[in-house]
């Protein structure tokens, strides 16, 4: 069944997750939004779904907000409608991955990656190496260093011309203290682009963001 063919249910399925007690004036004033975080975040998340219930991303960032206020099976189903109405967008997949990730879930994070960087492309306008390395700069920041590792190799192999992709994964593997990882991809940019100084000074400006985030750390006693 094709993507579209799935919105339908999916979007009748929306109005299962939002309470029908739930509601927003019509002008909010100041003291709706004074009033408790938990409250408020829910209010907020199901009025936004409420003005688009078709866009699956907004579904995910539902679920992400439920996720948050620990109604993990109502993120799962929010997430599951998301992608069931687009199944191929990595997207989806790539904003669930983070919604996991971010919270802790890390076996469901690396799910959501794996189903981002198996997506059926064709046809699209987006290129596998990319999303590979996406997920790679992602998960290199939450210490998934051998996962990242594996997507950024994966994805130098299907272009080792691309010094913008080596740069971001050498950065983000410079700021998470893997310092061998992000010498070979600052190598391996310089290589695939060697008479450009914008690379040259993005890997000066990723080693300058190191020493400035240190110095404002507290010397440990």
């Amino acid at each position: 069944m094709s993507a579209r063919g799935w919105m339908v249910p999916a979007c009748l399925g929306l109005l299962l997750l939002v309470p029908a007690s739930a509601q927003v004036p019509k002008v909010p004033d100041a003291a709706f939004f004074s009033q408790d975080r938990k409250v408020l975040m829910r209010l907020c998340a199901e009025e936004a779904l409420r003005l688009d219930p078709k866009d699956s991303h907004l579904l995910v960032e539902y679920g992400d907000t439920m996720l948050a206020l620990g109604e993990r099976p109502k993120a799962e189903e929010a997430f599951a409608k998301a992608v069931a109405a687009k199944p191929d967008d990595p997207q989806t997949h790539h904003l669930i991955g983070l919604a996991w990730l971010r919270k802790g879930f890390r076996p469901e994070a690396l799910k959501a990656y794996q189903a981002m960087v198996s997506v059926e492309l064709s046809g699209s306008y987006q290129r596998l190496k990319n999303i590979l390395n996406k997920a790679a700069v992602d998960l290199i920041a939450a210490g998934e260093v051998k996962v990242a590792a594996d997507y950024q190799e994966r994805s130098y192999q299907l272009d080792k011309s691309d010094a913008n992709n080596f740069l971001e994964f050498g950065r983000a593997a410079l700021l998470a203290g893997e310092k061998d990882l992000a010498a070979l991809y600052f190598a391996r940019a310089t290589k695939a682009d060697p008479n450009d100084v914008d690379v040259w000074l993005e890997i000066a400006n990723a080693h300058a963001a190191v020493l400035l985030r240190n110095a404002k750390q507290p010397a440990a006693k």
